[in-house]
């Protein structure tokens, strides 16, 4: 949804929805920027703020990061939750300008000249998908395997033939 475009209903994890859209109001564009800000602030904070709907509720506590930087963060949660969404931190205006990207040179980041500032290492996917496959059949495995009782385990390893 670009420009005036709106839409009407429900879209994407409840948690993540706008104020307008859980009111079953027309919507734009501007209810990404309000999950934008909630999964700024879950990162920032670690959790989600205890009322998504309310602005107040951002980052009182953030650590690890310098007081500038911490402020900037604040600022820009609280302005991508803002409740009205033509207010609303990248549909007002342009999110660019914010200073937490102060630092982003955009014309070398949209012509993709710019590297990542750190790369994922993550294991090739045959070793995840053996992982999986061994995790599910481990447990599927001793999910069917019954239980011996305490008083037949001392019998373990013994093995008996009938006379005959």
């Amino acid at each position: 949804m670009h420009g005036k475009r709106t839409a009407k209903g429900y879209a994407g994890t409840v948690d993540y929805m706008a104020p307008e859209m859980r009111k079953g109001r027309k919507y734009n564009a501007a209810v990404d920027w309000w999950a934008y800000g909630l999964i700024l602030h879950k990162l920032a904070k670690r959790a989600f703020p205890k009322n998504p709907n309310a602005a107040q509720t951002m980052l009182h506590d953030t650590t690890d990061h310098p007081e500038c930087q911490r402020k900037q963060v604040k600022d820009l949660v609280k302005k991508l939750l803002c409740k009205n969404p033509s207010q609303r931190l990248g549909a007002a205006s342009s999110i660019q300008f914010h200073p937490f990207f102060q630092s982003i040179d955009w014309d070398e980041l949209e012509a993709g000249r710019l590297d990542p500032p750190f790369v994922l290492r993550t294991p090739p996917l045959e070793s995840l998908i053996s992982r999986v496959i061994q995790e599910t059949l481990t447990s599927r495995y001793e999910a069917f395997t019954p239980s011996i009782p305490p008083e037949q385990q001392q019998f373990l390893g013994f093995y008996f033939n009938t006379l005959s």
